[in-house]
């Protein structure tokens, strides 16, 4: 089933049409990724129940990895020995990211 077009949702003001606008408007200036295009549904895909069960049980070992890849490059920073390996990470990461992680702020589990 395709979602419906911008243009067959009820009415100007439903709360459908208004998901998609949140939905766009939080997108960043260049989009997710470079050179594509997102289509932006009113409803979330449906998934078998046994699909978001799976789902929810990565979270915490999700969590878990980041906080531990953020404990990874906190202390590559602060050590003098370990410098190399944050210097390795923001080699991948050559985005405005890399001096605000350094940061008292991007010392937080989660960015944001």
């Amino acid at each position: 089933m395709n979602p419906p077009l911008l243009e067959e949702l009820a009415s100007p003001e439903s709360e459908q049409l208004n998901r998609v606008k949140a939905v766009r408007a939080a997108m960043p200036e260049g989009g997710m990724f470079r050179d594509k295009d997102w289509q932006v549904s009113p409803s979330a895909l449906p998934l078998p129940a046994d699909v978001v069960k799976r789902i929810h049980a990565l979270g915490p070992a999700t969590a878990a990895f980041q906080a531990a890849c953020n404990r990874l490059y906190q202390e590559a920073v602060d050590t003098p020995s370990l410098q190399w390996v944050a210097r390795v990470l923001d080699q991948a990461n050559r985005s405005a990211w890399s001096p605000w992680a350094a940061t008292r702020a991007g010392r937080t589990p989660y960015p944001g």
